[in-house]
């Protein structure tokens, strides 16, 4: 069995791929911004405690992944890195002062194999279609900014590097559906 983290800014089609894998058997394990309380700001509108919030809701998620990753396929909607990277734009921004006790809280957590995923796919759209897709979202959910998206990128690459990770870069300007078919090949390969 896998474990397979989806990254990419808001827009790039996390859920839709986890929805997609999950109608063939997979457990997904919603991303930390749809599973905390409506009244916790994202994005840009982010603070220190809206940063504490995101990776408890991340937090959450590691017994069940601990405890079922031997016996079925998980995929999961952004992880610990993806929550690191908003944490740092936030902090450089001087939204909030969350990044430097998180880094190392979730660098050490990456460290335990049971909490490491098998495979990091980072999902990639063009400006225009992730412009377009936050269209649909609710106002809470969309993340507009320019600066967020293209930083974001940034250091989730920087932190999947610096960790030694390896990692996928996949299109999702094609069908969803093609997206979770890559994966799943990735998946037989392994």
């Amino acid at each position: 069995m896998v474990f397979v983290v989806l990254e990419g800014f808001s827009g790039s089609g996390k859920t839709t791929v986890a929805k997609l894998l999950s109608r063939n058997g997979w457990k997904a394990i919603t991303e930390s911004a749809h599973s905390v309380p409506e009244t916790v700001q994202l994005a840009d509108r982010g603070d220190t405690y809206s940063d504490y919030s995101l990776l408890g809701a991340t937090l959450l998620s590691t017994y069940e992944i601990a405890h079922s990753r031997k016996s079925m396929n998980i995929v999961a909607e952004g992880y610990f890195i993806s929550d690191l990277a908003y944490a740092r734009i936030r902090y450089e921004k001087g939204l909030s002062n969350a990044y430097p006790l998180l880094k190392d809280f979730v660098f050490s957590l990456l460290e335990d194999r049971s909490l490491l995923p098998d495979i990091f796919v980072v999902l990639e759209a063009s400006k225009e279609t992730l412009q377009s897709r936050q269209s649909l979202k609710s106002e809470r959910d969309k993340n507009l900014s320019s600066y967020f998206m293209e930083r974001y990128y940034k250091l989730v690459y920087s932190f999947h590097r610096g960790m030694g990770h390896v990692f996928t870069k996949l299109s999702t300007e094609e069908r969803e559906e093609e997206t979770a078919e890559k994966i799943v090949d990735m998946v037989e390969k392994l």
